[in-house]
């Protein structure tokens, strides 16, 4: 985390002018080892709701990453901390995807960056032959609208599952 906050010092001391990339990442032990906290931090600021953050480290500590349906793409900043990520699970029919997480770092959010990870994101799955994405999103903070804004007419249905009717839409889109 020290890594974390010296890269986040920098950024607003020297008022760096902030890029974004995108990157597929490829699972090793290594190369998750490498990103596990950053990811755990980010996770547990978007879905931890008071879950301590090593309980949300032990959680990601044996990531289905191996796994050839799992797609996880990385947002990084300009001087290459991971600040976003998104992951997708390809269906057994090979031609639909659904979202299983997206979480940016709360230092980042409100600046429109989930769609540079979901644009990387469509991109790939398209690759692979994925031509519907479904994704589950919360209400609150204006996400579902926001989907709905972006996708337009390429949202093939928008639903509840009657699990969270209140706080949570169904989308499925056209690729």
């Amino acid at each position: 985390m020290i890594y974390r906050d010296k890269i986040l010092s920098m950024e607003k001391e020297k008022r760096i002018d902030v890029q974004f990339t995108t990157n597929i990442f490829v699972y090793t032990p290594e190369s998750w080892a490498k990103i596990a906290d950053e990811i755990a931090l980010i996770d547990s600021t978007a879905f931890g709701g008071g879950v301590p953050l090593e309980r949300v480290r032990d959680n990601f500590s044996h990531p289905n990453f191996e796994d050839p349906s799992l797609l996880t793409v990385l947002l990084y900043s300009k001087l290459g901390l991971v600040i976003g990520y998104s992951q997708a699970e390809q269906s057994w029919t090979k031609v639909s995807a659904r979202i299983v997480r997206t979480a940016i770092a709360p230092e980042y959010r409100g600046r429109g960056l989930v769609g540079n990870l979901m644009n990387r994101m469509e991109t790939e799955l398209k690759s692979r032959g994925v031509t519907t994405l479904n994704r589950k999103v919360r209400t609150e903070g204006g996400y579902a609208d926001a989907i709905r804004r972006h996708y337009k007419d390429k949202i093939i249905a928008d639903y509840t599952d009657d699990i969270h009717p209140m706080t949570e839409r169904l989308f499925v889109i056209k690729l």
